[in-house]
């Protein structure tokens, strides 16, 4: 599959906060049975407490498409029918299914968004079939089928807020583990993930609902650190909190190669470190996705999982009888 990286200017590009640290979502390694195919024993979690369950009921397993209405925006014509298509295996024990929310690249067009949409579900079915995990992969909403972002803190309404709205939907329809939610996107997509894992510009869609992040042809100068200087964006790479792990694959004869590489620098330079919580690596290829990739992808994502930080525990405390 191939597209295009697409692009925006976002100027006084915020700095993401890092304050009320102890209270915020922390990343931990999971247990090896978190990667294991369909059907070993256990959850990759070492105790129960650390299960975050929606306990969504109703939907059924397989491939569909669906529509959501943005909460607050359900008014306005581009927000109150938003489509986004869905993988759920069928487990042969009921259990909380991890989920990995896939934005697609710039497409050139709403009906080829939808395409593409379509085509990256499809394509994340055969290792969510033999994983066990579940896919939501929503339509962007810009003119040439790309991500229309939010420029600042409360700017809304956004494709933010259809990513927050879909998920939202899957989790409820179904039992999803939201201690285990990750992100991955590609091109253009990958640059909204990259977006998330620096700043705090939406409070449905941000860096503590989150396990870990891939991208695939994700760039910072692609949205994170479009139209901000040097040292803002290696200050927003410094003081993001938590520090979600991330993995990138960019083709060896991709444009945005040189961008990408200097990137992994960058981003070694702030905090991540390699195998622990990053990953670079280059593939024989261009500005595409192999159909390799999506379980190469989730055998970074799956190692990794959210605790729960305090004030979630006590939300979610057992009520009296």
């Amino acid at each position: 599959m191939q597209g295009c990286g697409g692009g925006w200017m976002r100027l006084g590009l915020g700095v993401a906060c890092c304050c009320a640290l102890s209270v915020a979502a922390q990343v931990r390694r999971l247990d090896a049975l978190a990667c294991a195919e369909v059907g070993a024993a256990g959850s990759g979690f070492e105790e129960a407490e650390q299960s975050w369950p929606s306990r969504g009921s109703g939907g059924s397993a397989g491939a569909g498409n669906a529509f959501v209405a943005v909460p607050g925006y359900d008014t306005l014509p581009a927000y109150a029918h938003r489509e986004y298509f869905w993988f759920v295996p069928e487990l042969p024990t009921p259990a909380p299914l991890p989920v990995v929310v896939l934005l697609h690249g710039t497409a050139g067009s709403p009906a080829n968004a939808r395409n593409e949409a379509r085509i990256l579900r499809d394509l994340w079915s055969e290792a969510a079939t033999r994983f066990g995990f579940a896919v939501v992969s929503p339509v962007a909403g810009g003119s040439h089928g790309s991500w229309i972002a939010p420029v600042a803190a409360g700017d809304a309404p956004t494709d933010y807020d259809v990513i927050a709205a879909a998920l939202t939907d899957l989790e409820s329809r179904h039992d999803i583990e939201r201690a285990r939610r990750y992100l991955w996107g590609f091109s253009a997509g990958g640059h909204v993930a990259l977006d998330l894992l620096l700043n705090e510009f939406h409070p449905g869609f941000r860096r503590r609902q989150f396990a870990a992040v891939a991208v695939n042809a994700g760039v910072l100068a692609g949205l994170a650190c479009n139209g901000s200087t040097e040292a803002a964006c290696n200050q927003s790479l410094q003081q993001a909190f938590p520090r979600l792990p991330l993995q990138v694959l960019i083709g060896d004869g991709d444009p945005l190669r040189t961008y990408a590489e200097g990137d992994s620098a960058r981003i070694r330079a702030r905090g991540w470190t390699d195998l622990r919580d990053y990953r670079y690596l280059e593939f024989s290829g261009g500005h595409w996705v192999d159909p390799t990739h999506p379980q190469q992808q989730w055998q970074w994502l799956c190692q990794f999982g959210r605790w729960l930080d305090p004030i979630e525990r006590f939300r979610l405390r057992p009520r009296p009888p």
